[in-house]
């Protein structure tokens, strides 16, 4: 796959001074954008297309994956990226992707973000055919596509939500009852409400 890098220069300049960029991603295409290149650690992403891409976050000097989702078709979701990690949006379809990102004004300041809880890495699982919201509040609004899993590492602590009938609804809250790896199946979380 070919890999799209914005330049330290360019993204300084024009990042700092735009809210929102509109990314294209090639087919079979991979666009990377380092959390130390934007001034905020929050960023909306909307797929303008009809088409579904990946979204992960991975450790920009290992590469390990940290966190991840697929983006469906005219979906949206908030994500954040710390220091020493990158968001990477993969493209892979035989045509074009035109993607929108919002960089969202950081409410923790960057100095604070390295006193972080430790995080455990887990993986919320969507066992039905329709999709489901789900609000991790800053940290990322993903949306369960039928069948699918979304990985994720949360603070302990971190609490989510999912959004059911039009109502806001506490689903879960991160605690070391949580073994890292494991596969949580949010359909039965909301089944237990």
């Amino acid at each position: 796959m070919k890999t799209i890098l914005l330049s330290l220069a360019l993204s300084l300049i024009y990042l700092s001074n735009y809210a929102k960029e509109v990314v294209t991603i090639q087919p079979n295409s991979t666009f990377v954008l380092d959390a130390e290149k934007v001034t905020t650690n929050r960023i909306q992403i909307r797929n303008m297309s009809t088409l579904p891409f990946d979204v992960s976050v991975r450790s920009t000097i290992s590469k390990e994956w940290i966190k991840g989702f697929g983006m469906a078709p005219k979906g949206k979701a908030t994500i954040s990226i710390d220091f020493g990690q990158e968001l990477t949006l993969i493209n892979k379809t035989s045509e074009a992707i035109e993607v929108t990102l919002h960089f969202i004004n950081a409410k923790t300041p960057r100095a604070e973000q390295t006193n972080q809880q430790p995080k455990i890495t887990f993986t919320l699982h969507n066992s039905t055919g329709q999709s489901i919201p789900l609000i991790i509040p800053n940290v990322m609004n993903p949306n369960l596509s039928p069948y699918s899993n979304s990985g994720v590492s949360l603070a302990v602590g971190q609490k989510i939500y999912c959004k059911t009938n039009g109502k806001r609804q506490l689903i879960l809250v991160v605690d070391d009852t949580i073994r890292q790896g494991e596969k949580i199946d949010v359909a039965q979380l909301i089944e237990a409400l």
